[in-house]
Formats: structure tokens, C-alpha cells, sequence
């Protein structure tokens, strides 16, 4: 059964992906990190909406996967945007 709670965090990941499609946001610094984090963050929500249905095991893995991927990227956007080369 699905979880009102997961089901909510998903859509407003969703929302947000798609508010983000519509304006530019090249000028956001290091965006490519910061942007691949969320989208692994947004796919793990989706990934645990949709292991009640089927392939729980295997989704759930997945779903902590990106979890981590995601972690790893946010990280290295931070180190890379408020750790300047040589300024600390």
C-alpha cells in the first residue's frame, strides 16, 4: 500500500523538476552537480512509490543507490562551490 507521505514528496519532487525545465538556470553555479543530485534524489522517490507494487527487493536496492549517488554528487557540488581553489 502507498504511503500518502512518499506519494506527496514524489509529486513536489515532480513539480519541481518540471518548474525547473522552464527557466534558465545555467547561471547557478556548478548547476550540473547540483541539478544531478536532485534528479537522483526525485528517481529514488519515484523508485520508492514503485516498489509497493512490484520488484520490491530490487527497487528498494536501487532506491538506496541513488540515495547515495545523490549524497555523493550534492557533496562535490559543495566542496566545489564553497571550496575555492586554494580558498578555504
Amino acid at each position: 500500500m502507498i504511503q500518502e507521505n512518499e506519494l506527496a514528496t514524489m509529486l513536489i519532487g515532480i513539480w519541481v523538476f518540471i518548474y525547473t525545465r522552464k527557466i534558465n538556470l545555467t547561471e547557478f553555479p556548478e548547476y550540473r552537480y547540483f541539478f544531478a543530485g536532485f534528479y537522483c534524489l526525485l528517481l529514488s522517490w519515484v523508485f520508492t512509490v514503485l516498489e509497493t507494487f512490484f520488484l520490491h527487493s530490487f527497487l528498494n536496492f536501487v532506491e538506496h543507490l541513488l540515495y547515495v549517488l545523490s549524497s555523493v554528487l550534492l557533496m562535490i557540488w559543495c566542496l566545489r562551490v564553497f571550496i575555492r581553489k586554494g580558498k578555504a
